[in-house]
């Protein structure tokens, strides 16, 4: 039984060291999946979809621009105060939260829902930079580096401020959980555009 499943069952507490061991693993697998972008020119990661979605850079725009928010901010909960005095804790989510991280993974009918981007997070609205894939990759490795500090810290007790509301807060745990379950989310759908739109390097 994965955690994934879990989380759709609204699973409210596991092992701190279980959840980021998951996120690790899911961050892992985006990493690999987005390697296959460093066969595109740029000028092919930007060519758009047949139904008129988002390119492949633009998919990793978006992403980018969710995290030049997020990992500052993840960071700076990790502070002295919200160290664990002791060891094997439990992550514990809070409703908002695991509602925000829910929010990205598939829905009953393994789908997922339609949501609209804020303004400040469409890529078409801002200057696209041929630098997007790595930024894109450096950023996820920089989650990877969070995971395995973030142990030590009191993943419920540490708050980060969500983008769209700054005055809205949800634990440490639930905001990894929704930037990595965000990253699966668009890492999928920069992989259809893939395969519709190159499916000669494919095999």
């Amino acid at each position: 039984m994965t955690l994934s499943y879990l989380y759709s069952l609204r699973m409210m507490t596991v092992p701190t060291r279980v959840l980021l061991q998951d996120l690790q693993d899911k961050t892992e697998k985006v990493l690999q999946d987005a390697r296959l972008f460093f066969q595109l020119s740029f000028e092919q990661l930007c060519a758009k979809p047949k139904n008129g979605g988002w390119s492949i850079a633009e998919c990793l725009l978006h992403l980018n621009l969710y995290d030049k928010y997020y990992l500052p901010h993840i960071n700076e909960a990790m502070t002295d105060k919200n160290k664990w005095q002791d060891y094997d804790t439990i992550y514990k989510s809070s409703w908002l939260g695991n509602r925000i991280a829910n929010s990205m993974l598939p829905n009953k009918k393994g789908e997922f829902d339609k949501m609209k981007a804020p303004k400040t997070k469409q890529p078409m609205l801002i200057n696209m930079q041929e630098t997007v894939l790595q930024d894109f990759f450096n950023q996820q490795k920089e989650y990877k580096e969070v995971f395995a500090k973030a142990d030590a810290y009191n993943v419920n007790k540490a708050k980060v401020s969500i983008s769209i509301m700054p005055f809205v807060t949800i634990n440490l745990g639930d905001t990894l959980r929704f930037c990595v379950n965000h990253h699966v989310r668009h890492l999928q759908q920069a992989m259809r555009v893939y395969y519709e739109l190159f499916p000669q390097l494919n095999g």
